[in-house]
């Protein structure tokens, strides 16, 4: 079932679904439509994940006693097979009016906004304590999931102001780290680190494919680069290093290289409660192929298809 919890500026709660349900709160079944949602990360190798939308109409009774419509509201988009406990939160953000008739009222998703700015300065600090303090800045809560065993050292120098989300973003991925915000909470990973995984199989996925991204010959960075695994593969070019020298420029790279380099698994499946939820560790045996297949893999993407209920993952590890 999909629960979006609704409340437009200065108004009140209302519990909403594409169906009445009554759970713990009654759900009011006046979604008529929402196709899709997709969470992936800012870049291949790191970054921001960050949600984008399709739109959703409500049906106009909702607004009844409350007309015209709110132009705005905020939003937590759930979903649960059972109950409202067992609900897993897929997204916060707002929504914002589009336009409506008397068939029924369109509002736009759009991502959580974080407005603070970074006036210039220069970086000088651990990625965790840059995270911290800047977590602190656009007011949500540090939760590190994995934390690499060297310690990454920031070194950057800038002369214009930045939105700190993009800093935040642009910084991780440098250095392979990815992170989603969810209920005010910013949960920060390490992609080359594992957490406690998702185990699947073939019965709990639906027909799903292999594959890999082209192969690399060269990463470069300003004047530094390091050799991907093929000579005759594409050139990859990062535009900015966030590091101290010409050595941890070269280590971040490498990083980069490794996850760009990654065996990538497309994982279709039906929505429940216990599928994994975007940067979520997996590890998939399909014995559905000639052979066995397992992937060993981060979700760094997310596809939800309301309308047919079903998902589909794109997963970067290793396939064996």
């Amino acid at each position: 079932m999909l629960l979006v919890e609704w409340t437009p500026t200065g108004g009140s709660l209302t519990r909403i679904s594409t169906e009445d349900v009554a759970l713990t709160y009654q759900w009011f079944g006046y979604i008529t439509s929402l196709a899709s949602l997709k969470i992936q990360m800012a870049e291949k190798y790191g970054g921001y994940c960050k949600p984008s939308f399709s739109d959703i109409t409500l049906s106009p009774e909702m607004f009844e006693g409350a007309w015209p419509p709110a132009k705005e509201a905020t939003v937590t988009i759930k979903w649960t097979e059972t109950t409202e406990a067992a609900a897993v939160t897929l997204l916060t953000g707002t929504a914002h009016r589009d336009e409506f008739d008397r068939e029924g009222v369109q509002y736009t998703f759009r991502q959580p906004e974080f407005d603070d700015t970074l006036g210039p300065a220069t970086l000088n600090a651990t990625l965790s304590v840059l995270m911290g303090t800047w977590c602190t800045a656009i007011g949500v809560t540090l939760s590190n999931q994995s934390t690499r065993s060297t310690t990454t050292e920031v070194d950057y120098t800038y002369t214009d102001d930045v939105q700190t989300i993009d800093m935040m973003s642009n910084v991780c991925a440098f250095f392979t780290h990815a992170f989603k915000i969810v209920s005010g909470v910013l949960y920060l990973y390490d992609l080359l680190e594992s957490e406690t995984a998702t185990a699947l199989t073939e019965f709990d996925i639906l027909p799903s494919s292999y594959s890999n991204e082209e192969p690399i010959s060269l990463v470069t960075c300003v004047n530094d680069s390091v050799s991907g695994s093929n000579p005759n593969g594409e050139e990859i070019s990062i535009s900015t290093s966030y590091a101290l020298n010409t050595a941890t420029t070269e280590a971040a790279l490498t990083n980069i290289t490794t996850v760009l380099e990654y065996d990538i698994s497309i994982i279709n499946a039906k929505f429940d409660n216990d599928k994994p939820t975007v940067l979520d560790c997996i590890t998939l045996t399909d014995e559905s192929t000639i052979e066995d297949t397992t992937s060993t893999s981060r979700v760094v993407s997310i596809v939800y298809n309301f309308d047919t209920l079903d998902m589909e993952m794109e997963a970067i590890g290793t396939i064996t």
